[in-house]
């Protein structure tokens, strides 16, 4: 292994010293794009990210197939 990737690797070793967040001062500033091929996770990811931040996950996928659904103009 090269030089730099022990040096990635004794980083991950050390112990991560999280700091205390304000999570609902965090969530009115959040926002997200999450992109990514079918079948990626950007639907798991992204429903977890709303459950800790207290967001609301809004999907274009889900709003496009229930207006074809519902046979609405677009």
């Amino acid at each position: 292994m090269c030089r730099g990737g022990k040096a990635i690797q004794k980083s991950i070793q050390q112990p991560v010293v999280l700091q205390t967040v304000d999570y609902w001062r965090m969530a009115k500033l959040f926002r997200a794009v999450i992109m990514g091929p079918p079948g990626s996770g950007k639907g798991t990811i992204s429903e977890r990210i709303a459950q800790k931040f207290a967001l609301t996950h809004l999907s274009s996928g889900d709003f496009l197939r229930e207006n074809i659904a519902a046979n609405t103009a677009l």
